[in-house]
């Protein structure tokens, strides 16, 4: 039962803020970025492609090392934090401000030609992707305890044929 609601409400967050997030990132009102089209691109369709590799790999790895239903577990609090990502743009980015500062991210980013909002954006970005990229991709161990209670008896001749 633990399993099944797991599953369930794994990407719940995900499937919410998505058609959210480009409104957010363009918009000038209510807490939103007032990024430009190039800079979002750049952001989440250059940079955030690389970030969700990175996660799955990462969920690849964490798989191995700590087993299927503590990456379950840890795949889903991490989906469920990046939220608190988005939060704090609205907010003005206090948080993640903070923490560029403090570790000299804005500096590394500067090297780049990119600029402090852009590049708090790019962060809440590759926090967002890594845990997406984590968490839910269909090598992820997400499907692994659906596949496995599958029998091929009843499965029919077009079904892929997944290892369990």
């Amino acid at each position: 039962m633990i399993v099944l609601g797991l599953i369930l409400t794994y990407r719940i967050t995900d499937g919410v803020w998505g058609p959210f997030a480009f409104p957010f990132y363009m918009g000038d009102t209510g807490g939103a970025l007032g990024h430009t089209k190039t800079e979002i691109a750049l952001a989440s369709k250059t940079f955030g492609v690389v970030m969700t590799i990175v996660g799955i790999a990462l969920g690849g790895w964490a798989l191995l090392v700590v087993g299927r239903m503590a990456s379950l577990l840890l795949g889903a609090i991490l989906s469920a934090a990046t939220n608190l990502l988005m939060m704090d743009l609205a907010l003005g980015a206090p948080v993640i401000g903070a923490v560029m500062s403090a570790t000299g991210l804005y500096k590394l980013f500067g090297l780049f030609g990119v600029g402090e909002p852009l590049a708090r954006l790019m962060l809440a970005i590759a926090g967002e992707n890594i845990a997406g990229g984590f968490a839910g991709r269909p090598s992820s161990p997400i499907c692994r305890p659906c596949r496995t209670r599958c029998s091929a008896r009843f499965s029919s001749p077009s079904s892929p044929p997944w290892p369990c």
